[in-house]
């Protein structure tokens, strides 16, 4: 990814927007505040889930990894596909995680992609640790 790409996006006059946005995630994505306290936005699940699928029956032993104290592990290679895309709405913005955003970016995929921010500045935790949140989206160009 180029500077001037990102640059060329940021001008573009269609700014990205969340209108119409499909969460392909299987839970909602909850956006909060800079606070971390108020709930700005939650979008619910809206459709197939969107994940990185593969066939382990065509993926054959490529090598064992060695996993200490005598064990290995068997390591396998394939090239992933993606399933559960809504074509309900072609062309609407997905949500997605953030390794399937990632990948349907370098397949070429031409829909506007985002995933939650997870990183320490951004993520919302609850009381027990787990992720509630996040209060801001990260834009995959």
């Amino acid at each position: 990814m180029t500077d001037a790409h990102v640059e060329d996006v940021l001008r573009r006059p269609d700014k990205p927007s969340l209108i119409g946005v499909v969460n392909s995630m299987p839970h909602p994505c909850v956006i909060y505040s800079d606070d971390k306290k108020t709930v700005i936005t939650t979008i619910n699940p809206s459709g197939p889930v969107l994940r990185l699928v593969g066939d382990a029956s065509v993926m054959p032993d490529i090598e064992t990894l060695d996993a200490g104290d005598g064990k290995m592990v068997n390591c396998r290679i394939g090239v992933p596909k993606y399933s559960g895309l809504n074509a309900q709405r072609p062309n609407a913005p997905v949500i997605a995680s953030d390794l399937v955003a990632r990948y349907l970016l370098e397949t070429g995929f031409t829909y506007p992609i985002y995933s939650p921010d997870t990183s320490p500045e951004a993520v919302v935790r609850g009381e027990n640790g787990s992720v509630v949140g996040t209060t801001r989206l990260v834009y995959h160009v």
